[in-house]
């Protein structure tokens, strides 16, 4: 399978059995996991719930296929957190599909996996190593306390909102990021911590001009207490997307 997949274009592989399978895909930040469901996997559904439940794993697309010899269903798997459960012995060809569909996630999401790739190899990390790994992405990104106390932004936040550091730092998320048309951040700001994540259009406020749409994914417990928001232009505004 691994060879067959490689053949579609998957570029790196990594697998691991039961007992290793959560740690491995902490460590990889994977841009999918795939769960093979047979005999030898006696509670798949036990293990998407404990990939659901790590940080580093929480907002995986998770994809288990099904084998005739295994016994789980594919509503408890959906259940306990999947994205998507495949009947056993699918084509090679839908099964690169499915992991390539399930693998497109939005920019937002993708500049989040990124700077969790960038922390995985420090062994403690802090805010200051947060901090250095949203700058290397292009993606405008803020970090926020629990409380939504802002503690750090990139310079692509400093650019796209022309507020200084100093009048960021120490204010709320919210301030900054507002509801346009989705859901308000600091309604739902207790619900994201339980989640794990939070997406949807905002408006992004800019100290010389008008808020601008935007669309927002934020990851809760990138570090501990640290939660990370990441944000694009709106679809709608192509003329901000080339700038």
């Amino acid at each position: 399978m691994a060879r067959t997949l490689r053949a579609y274009g998957v570029r790196q592989l990594e697998g691991a059995p039961r007992s290793r399978a959560v740690q491995a895909a902490a460590r990889a930040i994977p841009d999918v996991i795939l769960v093979l469901a047979d005999q030898l996997l006696k509670e798949p559904a036990v293990l998407v719930t404990e990939l659901r439940a790590h940080a580093a794993t929480r907002d995986t697309p998770i994809l288990v296929r099904l084998s005739a010899d295994g016994r789980a269903s594919a509503d408890t798997l959906l259940m306990a957190g999947a994205d998507r459960v495949l009947p056993d012995g699918p084509e090679t060809a839908a099964l690169a599909g499915a992991l390539f569909k399930l693998s497109d996630v939005s920019v937002q999401q993708r500049a989040i996996r990124d700077v969790r790739r960038r922390l995985a190899p420090v062994a403690h990390p802090t805010l200051v190593h947060l901090a250095a790994a949203m700058q290397d992405v292009k993606t405008i990104m803020i970090a926020a306390e629990s409380t939504g106390r802002c503690v750090a932004a990139n310079d692509g936040f400093v650019t796209a909102t022309a507020f200084s550091r100093d009048d960021i730092l120490g204010h709320a998320l919210w301030n900054f990021v507002h509801a346009n048309g989705g859901r308000d951040l600091r309604a739902n700001w207790d619900t994201l911590l339980v989640v794990g994540s939070f997406q949807g259009p905002c408006a992004l406020r800019r100290k010389y001009a008008g808020p601008a749409p935007a669309d927002v994914y934020v990851a809760a417990h990138v570090l501990r207490d640290i939660h990370l928001a990441a944000i694009s232009s709106a679809p709608s505004r192509p003329s901000e997307d080339r700038r």
